[in-house]
């Protein structure tokens, strides 16, 4: 334990007595966390608006006009015992006139003597949880006896899943490029960093010091300067967030996440590839430095 802390203090130490390289390192680890944190937020409410429309995916399944009340009701437990849709509107043969009157205005008068022989078939209006599943739910409804015909939007349920797939992907790719360019500025940085002190690495070598003893100060220095950064770049998206917010829905009307539900898992995120690409990049480093013969005085010298 006392190794510990003292090894915890010298890393804390080396934050301080290196200032200008911790500096440089603080900045450039935070704007790539600031660039991940954007790139998060705007694949995260992409994706809830995807959500949106595909909660407006209903498919409409027609009785047949021989259904009796009781079998309409069967129909209705039937369909809300379905395990992809979330909710079932009925919609009887008048209500469907009446709407579809109420939408074409200008023919309201010659739809007048439809109310005597209405040709609307009753519906139900199915909204479906999950679109990779929409085929086999289709099937499913169209199976049943009573149901005459599903209107099916395939083709837009097929599109929507393309795309929420496609940005899945090219946000992943992102963030993770974003991460690596972070792990390899700090294992550079901490290379410098390692230059200007290399005699003091080779006198702690030759008074007997493990790789380890030499490589713990500069992890703790590292991680360190990640979770700095992260809290840096938190406060910054969270000020960016709340403006940018705030333009998109003055200007387009456009609905945001609230940043109070992103708060955790941006902070959580910030956090751990802070710390992994400080906690790496300089183990890595002083690591690789170890191995190449550096740490001897005459290497210093």
């Amino acid at each position: 334990m006392n190794s510990f802390r003292y090894l915890f203090k010298e890393g804390l130490k080396n934050i301080f007595s290196n200032s200008l390289m911790s500096f440089a390192s603080f900045g450039v680890l935070s704007c790539c966390l600031i660039m991940i944190g954007c790139s998060t937020l705007f694949v995260l409410n992409i994706n809830e608006a995807f959500k949106s429309v595909e909660s407006q995916n209903v498919m409409k399944a027609y009785i047949k006009s021989e259904a009796t009340q009781q079998d309409i009701d069967a129909l209705a437990i039937r369909f809300k015992e379905m395990d992809n849709i979330e909710n079932s509107v009925f919609v009887s043969s008048d209500e469907a006139l009446k709407s579809f009157t109420e939408s074409n205005d200008d023919y309201a008068k010659a739809f007048e003597s439809l109310v005597y022989d209405n040709p609307l078939p009753a519906s139900f209006e199915l909204t479906i949880k999950d679109l990779t599943k929409y085929q086999t739910t289709y099937n499913e409804v169209s199976g049943i006896s009573l149901v005459e015909k599903v209107s099916s939007q395939y083709d837009l349920a097929q599109k929507l899943i393309g795309m929420r797939r496609m940005i899945a992907i090219i946000s992943l790719w992102i963030v993770g490029l974003l991460a690596l360019v972070s792990l390899f500025i700090i294992s550079n940085m901490v290379r410098v960093t390692m230059h200007s002190r290399r005699l003091e690495i080779s006198i702690m070598k030759s008074v007997g010091a493990t790789d380890s003893f030499i490589v713990f100060p500069f992890m703790v220095e590292g991680i360190l300067i990640g979770l700095f950064s992260a809290a840096a770049s938190f406060f910054a998206i969270w000020y960016i967030y709340y403006n940018a917010g705030g333009v998109l829905m003055d200007t387009l009307g456009t609905q945001v996440i609230p940043f109070e539900r992103l708060m955790v898992p941006i902070a959580v995120l910030f956090a751990v590839i802070g710390m992994i690409a400080g906690g790496i990049g300089s183990r890595m480093s002083i690591r690789k430095y170890l191995r190449s013969g550096g740490g001897s005085v005459y290497d210093a010298i």
